[in-house]
């Protein structure tokens, strides 16, 4: 056995264990292996990792040599990343039942990446990423791993701020309003979309509107924690209704999904009160969701615009 690919180091790692590893500790053994020891899978070593032993194998390497500081450095980020993952995992989620096949490729573009993230609030994010990766295959792109690295705490503290305040109408993605008083009243300026817009994460394209096609049917548009709006047409009739918006990238919603902010229920009123007075011939109204599943939502049928 001198050479295997990334998943047929996986199974080895898997099998014959005296006691279950979760699949954090296992990959984490395999991409070591992969890396240091792919050609040296008969040695003490490797046996160490099946062991699940990865800690004292990279103390090893370094000493003897096949491991450089700076390869250490980033081999022991990585290993910290992914203990994190381990216990978000742990913490968030059910036991992982591996259903999926790990795409090895995207891990070995995942531990290249975090090798010089050391900052603990940004390893905290990339453990989240690794964990819902794993937990669920394709969730986040190469390409949303190569928009991440450039990426500051700085940075995710104001994408967090931005999304915090977005709205999103499934299946379009994440957008925050393009309404001058909304965002200034949130303290958001045009500089900080723009810097969002150089990371990849969100538009700055000020021409960019969602358009909405509505009728005197009540239809949920946008969903809000216990709350949802609707807009109909005052006249009955087929209209469509643009709202102005700067939309999350695909990099942007996909970050998105492993960020703990969410909008207020204050600010989604306030948003639907701002559309009513730029309205021409539409009613929007929010109402509290009593019951909702898939297809289908029931409403209390007070507004809750025409109460504040």
């Amino acid at each position: 056995m001198s050479y295997m690919n990334g998943n047929e180091i996986i199974n080895i790692l898997q099998e014959g264990l005296p006691a279950p590893k979760s699949i954090f500790e296992t990959v984490a053994s395999a991409i070591i292996t992969a890396i240091f020891l792919r050609f040296k899978t008969k040695t003490v070593e490797f046996e160490k990792m099946k062991m699940g032993q990865v800690n004292l194998v990279v103390d090893s390497l370094l000493k003897s040599g096949d491991m450089s500081l700076t390869e250490y450095y980033k081999a022991r980020n990585f290993l910290e990343i992914t203990k994190k993952a381990d216990e978000y995992n742990t913490k968030n989620r059910n036991k992982n039942k591996k259903e999926e096949k790990i795409d090895f490729d995207w891990l070995i573009r995942f531990y290249e990446v975090v090798g010089n993230i050391s900052n603990e609030e940004m390893q905290n994010l990339w453990a989240k990423i690794l964990a819902d990766e794993i937990s669920k295959p394709t969730s986040f792109s190469l390409k949303t791993l190569d928009v991440l690295r450039n990426i500051s705490s700085k940075d995710a503290k104001l994408f967090e701020k931005l999304y915090s305040y977005s709205f999103k109408m499934t299946p379009q993605r994440p957008f925050l309003p393009n309404i001058k008083c909304y965002l200034e009243d949130r303290d958001i300026s045009y500089t900080d979309i723009m810097k969002l817009n150089e990371l990849g994460l969100i538009s700055s394209d000020t021409h960019i509107s969602l358009i909405v096609d509505v009728d005197s049917s009540q239809q949920p548009i946008f969903k809000n924690g216990n709350y949802a709006m609707t807009i109909v047409s005052s006249s009955g009739k087929k209209r469509t209704i643009e709202i102005p918006q700067f939309i999350f990238t695909e990099a942007g919603e996909q970050i998105s999904s492993v960020i703990e902010e969410s909008t207020e229920d204050r600010d989604f009123k306030e948003f639907g009160a701002l559309l009513n007075e730029r309205s021409d011939g539409f009613c929007v109204k929010i109402h509290k969701i009593i019951c909702s599943d898939d297809s289908s939502m029931l409403l209390n049928p007070i507004d809750i615009l025409s109460t504040i």
